[in-house]
C-alpha cells in the first residue's frame, strides 16, 4: 500500500545533513523551526532601509540536548545557516514558502501570522 505524502501551507524549513554536497536535508526539528521563525522575522519590514550584509543572531540555549546555537542570516534573507557555538559546525537553512502564486491576498511573507508548515502522512 503507498502512503501520500503532503504539506499544510506554511513554510518547510529543512537542515543540513551531514552527507558532503548538500545531498542530504532533514526537515527541522520542533525547536529548530520555533527559532527559525523567530530569527528570520517573517512579518516584519526588518529589509526596509539599509541591508544588512550579516546578521548573528544572539545565542540560545536548546533544552532538548543542552547545546548553544545561533543564526548566522547574509543579505536579510538567505544564505541561511545554523552555529552549534560549542562545535562551531555550520549547517545550511532551506526554506520554502507553500502559498498559491496567485492568491490576491498579502503574502504570508508579510504576514504576522507565518506559521511553519506541517508534514502529512496518509
Amino acid at each position: 500500500m503507498s502512503k501520500n505524502l503532503s504539506f499544510t501551507g506554511g513554510y518547510i524549513i529543512l537542515v543540513e545533513g551531514d552527507k558532503p554536497n548538500g545531498s542530504e536535508w532533514f526537515i527541522a526539528k520542533e525547536w529548530q523551526q520555533q527559532a527559525f521563525m523567530k530569527a528570520m522575522e517573517f512579518g516584519t519590514m526588518k529589509s526596509m532601509g539599509r541591508p544588512h550584509p550579516i546578521t548573528k543572531t544572539t545565542p540560545f540555549k536548546c533544552i532538548e540536548n543542552g547545546f548553544n546555537y545561533r543564526f548566522i542570516i547574509y543579505n536579510d534573507w538567505e544564505p541561511v545557516y545554523i552555529e552549534n557555538m560549542e562545535t562551531k559546525k555550520q549547517r545550511e537553512i532551506k526554506f520554502i514558502e507553500l502559498t498559491l502564486s496567485n492568491n490576491n491576498t498579502s503574502s504570508s511573507s508579510y504576514n504576522s501570522n507565518s506559521k511553519v508548515s506541517k508534514l502529512i502522512l496518509g
